[in-house]
């Protein structure tokens, strides 16, 4: 049988055992959040620049799209229009052409 004495040292040591946990369950939360807010704020930028690229093309009739190029010098992510293709699948494209899809 347990001691009073043993029984409230057993039940010190699970709960500090809980508030450890709980404390190392907050912190990767909170990363969690940072790491959502971040995509979030990606996923913005990149529907702001699609969202330009339809307006021009409405403006003008066009039917642009992008394309990440790439010289000996610069990257640039440029108008293309063949095909037509959103922010996210021109990178994708060049992503995929250097075996790094993700």
């Amino acid at each position: 049988m347990t001691e009073p004495r043993d029984a409230q040292r057993l039940l010190g040591e699970a709960y500090s055992k809980l508030v450890k946990e709980r404390d190392g369950l907050v912190e990767q939360l909170a990363g969690v959040r940072a790491e959502r807010d971040a995509l979030k704020a990606d996923a913005m930028r990149l529907d702001f620049l699609d969202a330009m690229n339809a307006r021009k093309n409405a403006q003008n009739g066009t039917r642009y799209g992008w394309r990440l190029s790439e010289n000996h010098n610069r990257i640039a992510l440029e108008d293309h229009n063949f095909p037509p293709k959103t922010v996210r699948e021109a990178i994708d494209a060049a992503l995929a052409s250097t075996g790094k899809e993700g």
